[in-house]
Order: C-alpha cells, then sequence, then structure tokens
C-alpha cells in the first residue's frame, strides 16, 4: 500500500511528526521482551476442564518462516455437535496481517462416553522480515458446541496473558531472536477479553466470512472486466437510458468489517446500483478479497475499470460501512482519477474511534461501537499501518478537490457521526471551497447501513446523491 502512495510532502510530514509525538495512535501496554523460541504450548481449557493442548512451532530457511499450529486432539464429551476451528495469524510489521481458521464439525452425539477426537492443523510460509524488520505468528484454538440453532462457545486456548502468551515471534532474515507483539487494538467497554476471530476485541483475527454465491440476473455482467480474484457485476444504465452512453461510472463496495465478501455479499447492494444506473450511470458492483486484501483489490477494480471504459467519464465510489471506507481509500490512491465518493456509515479516521461517542439505545453516546471498529482494523490492517488506513489523513492532499458526500444514520451505534464531520472540518481547513457535505439521517423504519432511517431522511439522502454529481451532467 505505501508502495501506492501519491501525497504531498507536507502532509507527509505532518503525519510523521504527530506519529512521533505520540498523537496519533497511542501506543498499547506492551509486551517488550525479546525472544528465540520457535515453540510455544498451550492448553484448550473449557473452565477449569483441560480438553487437550495446542502447540505453535516456527521453521526457519534461509529466507522463509513456516508457522503452524496443530494439536495432539480434543478430549469432548459425548451428546453434542462441537466445531472446532484451529486459527493462525501472521503478521510481518509494516504488512497486512494473514489471519486464517481450519474448522472441523465433530459430531459425539451417537457417543456413550466421552474421548479424544483428532482436529486439522493449520500452517502458513511467508518470506522472513527484511534484516531489522520484525514479526509474529498467533494461533488460537475455539471450540463451540451447538444448542438449538447456535453455536455457543465451550472451550479456547487463549491464555491469560494474551497476545504474546499466545504468540511466537518471526525472526528477520539473519536473525535469531525477535520481540513479541504488544496488545493490539483497545479493550472493549462490554467485556475485558481478547483474541478470536472476527471477534471485535483487541488481539483478533480478521478471518475471511464468505457470503453465499449471488443470484444471476440477465441484465448484470460478472464478465465485463475480465478474471479478477473477486466477485464483481457491472450493469448498464437502464430504464429511459437503456442503450445510450453513460454519464459516469459509479463502483460500489459493500461492508462486513472487511471480512465479508463474496457474491451474497455484492448482492446487497443490487439496490443501490440499480438506482444510479436508473439514473444513466453504468455500475460497477464489486466484492473483494477479505480483511488485508480488501484496499489492494479495490484499486485493482478502479484501474480495471478505468482501463475498461477510458479515462474521461466521471468516475465516482460508493460504499457502505467498511466499504464506504474502500471507497474513499480508492480516491486517496487515484485521486486523479475520482470525482466524487460517497460514504454510508464507513469510518474516516482509525486514531479518532476508540474516543468517540456513537449513538446509545440505553441514552446517550458510548464508545463500545467505534472501539469494535477500531478493533477490526486492527485486525485487518495491523495498528502499526492504521496511519496509511484513514483517509481523513488525506484530505488536504490526495482528497482535495474531490466532492465527498459523508453520511450516517442518527442512530448508528457503531461509526460515530464524528468521523463524517471530522473529515468534513479537514477538508474544509485546507480549502474552504472543497464540496464535503455531511447528513444524518433521522431514524424511522426504512433499514441503512447501521441503523434505520425515515423516508423523508432517504428522500433527501437521494436528493444529495443527484446534487453532488449535477456538475458532471453531459
Amino acid at each position: 500500500m505505501k508502495a501506492m502512495l501519491s501525497v504531498r510532502t507536507a502532509t507527509v510530514a505532518r503525519l510523521i511528526t504527530a506519529a512521533c509525538a505520540g498523537v496519533l495512535l497511542a501506543p498499547s501496554p506492551a509486551s517488550a521482551i525479546n525472544s528465540s523460541a520457535t515453540s510455544l504450548t498451550g492448553q484448550v481449557t473449557s473452565g477449569a476442564v483441560n480438553l487437550g493442548s495446542s502447540k505453535l512451532t516456527t521453521t526457519y530457511t534461509t529466507s522463509q518462516v513456516t508457522a503452524k499450529t496443530s494439536s495432539a486432539g480434543l478430549w469432548l464429551g459425548a451428546g453434542k455437535q462441537y466445531r472446532a476451528a484451529v486459527c493462525l495469524n501472521i503478521h510481518v510489521l509494516n504488512a497486512v496481517p494473514d489471519g486464517q481458521c481450519v474448522t472441523t464439525d465433530i459430531d459425539t452425539r451417537a457417543a456413550t462416553t466421552a474421548k479424544t477426537y483428532a482436529v486439522p492443523t493449520a500452517s502458513r510460509t511467508v518470506n522472513r522480515p527484511a534484516a531489522g524488520g520484525s514479526g509474529y505468528a498467533t494461533h488460537q484454538i475455539d471450540v463451540t458446541y451447538l444448542s438449538g440453532t447456535t453455536w455457543t462457545a465451550y472451550a479456547s486456548s487463549w491464555p491469560a496473558s494474551n497476545l504474546a502468551g499466545a504468540s511466537l515471534p518471526l525472526f528477520a532474515i539473519g536473525a535469531s531472536v525477535g520481540p513479541l507483539p504488544e496488545q493490539q487494538g483497545v479493550v472493549l467497554d462490554s467485556t475485558p477479553a481478547h483474541g478470536g476471530a472476527n471477534t471485535f476485541q483487541p488481539d483478533s483475527m480478521c478471518i475471511s466470512n464468505p457470503w453465499a454465491a449471488a443470484t444471476p440476473r440477465a441484465d448484470l455482467s460478472s464478465t465485463a472486466l475480465g478474471g479478477m480474484p473477486f466477485y464483481y457485476e457491472v450493469g448498464a444504465p437502464s430504464g429511459v437510458y437503456a442503450g445510450q452512453p453513460s454519464k459516469g461510472v459509479l463502483i460500489l463496495f459493500h461492508g462486513g468489517g472487511w471480512a465479508s465478501n463474496g457474491g451474497g455479499a455484492t448482492q446487497a447492494l443490487r439496490g443501490e446500483a440499480d438506482r444510479w444506473r436508473a439514473r444513466g450511470w453504468r455500475t460497477v458492483n464489486s466484492s473483494y478479497r477479505p480483511c488485508g486484501p480488501s484496499a489492494s483489490d479495490a484499486l485493482l477494480l478502479y484501474d480495471r475499470v478505468r482501463a475498461t471504459y477510458g479515462s474521461t467519464l466521471p468516475l465516482c465510489t460508493l460504499g457502505q460501512s467498511a466499504g464506504g471506507h474502500l471507497a474513499l481509500m480508492v480516491a486517496v490512491y487515484r485521486s486523479s482519477g475520482v470525482r466524487c465518493v460517497i460514504d454510508d456509515g464507513g469510518p474516516t479516521d482509525a486514531a479518532s474511534l476508540p474516543t468517540q461517542g456513537a449513538y446509545d439505545p440505553a441514552g446517550g453516546t458510548q464508545t463500545n461501537g467505534p472501539k469494535s471498529v477500531y478493533n477490526l482494523m486492527v485486525a485487518a490492517f495491523g495498528y502499526e499501518n492504521l496511519l496509511w488506513y484513514s483517509p481523513a489523513q488525506f484530505a488536504g492532499s490526495s482528497l482535495k478537490g474531490i466532492r465527498v458526500l459523508a453520511v450516517s444514520a442518527a442512530e448508528d451505534s457503531v461509526v460515530p457521526y464524528g468521523q463524517m464531520t471530522l473529515l468534513r472540518d479537514r477538508m474544509q481547513a485546507d480549502d474552504s471551497a472543497a464540496y464535503v457535505r455531511t447528513m444524518q439521517l433521522p431514524a424511522g423504519d426504512k433499514p441503512f447501513v447501521h441503523a434505520s432511517v425515515s423516508q423523508a431522511a432517504l428522500d433527501a439522502y437521494y436528493q444529495a446523491e443527484r446534487d453532488l454529481v449535477a456538475p458532471f451532467a453531459p
């Protein structure tokens, strides 16, 4: 991602100064010890009962390291349906984390006594950190059981010492010792827990959450852009504009905590795409690979769209939640070709999230939702990289001259409205004439991203969309 940066020197200098002063992202409590360990064993426990062990090992060649997590088996009682997830996360610092879980279902309903059951292993081979660099591998085994229709937590290998106790260092090239990690993320107001996969908790892993395939539609093409490593669908102008040249191209990105992906997730935005097609726009409604690669995939899609449909048509991006963040990221890193962005409930600045208040159904505001989003960003992109994944940090550089509509629901308990106004204020501080409109839509019974809004609010939002692109009319 850093190789793609095209920002002004003054802006970069300001960001580096802030980071060095410790005001950009406050560091978490440290487990700042070096280790030469290449093996780590933990216990999979359910309450005070030990069900088995969990082992993480690392093996090295001159240039690569293989991390592997395994277990000799789990002692499980009779009469239940269990699911065991063996999870491994590799994080070479300054690169995005790489997480995976291998799951297996274990049915003991026909058994009469408890016994040991085998579970799968998870392994990953990556290049060792460059000389002077660092990284770490984290493992966890989680066991759930089916209670009615709900999978309920049963056992886990996560240690009381949290991330450092679940991790091994990845030695840099030429080294035989490395640092263990700090806490990654912030503790939630609702629970002191750490770890897990897509849990919103500190130290958690971002793991793919694939949706079912999209239902095919004859008016949508999933081949118009050629092969891509993710699902997409292109729609031509429709209604009175059918068969006419498009007014512009709109790229749409779905939400889902940067982990959700696939055709079903894309299908959730078909209504948005259809509305724009009826206005005379071509739409590219797309998914992306989960977690860290999501932002790179958004840029890959933009490049392919421009190569396919040319560089002269107005191009805008739209996204919901995590997709809104990706829509802004495309504008940051492809600023010369993006004319406008619509951010529906997507975060704009990671550093400010944990301290901003969002709607609280009990009254007032709460920070648990924003902290959860922050932890999802840490899991997907890495704590040390969040500066580069915060569009508001580039408000006076890459986003300059791009028209922005940033919208959230009044009862959004996840992403604070302050994320929208912060982006607006920073853009307008650099350029008082910047077109950046924020909207907080009043509550009602119509779904909108993380909450529901009124029909009047939706109508006002649709008009704001038309106003946003009015200067691009042929």
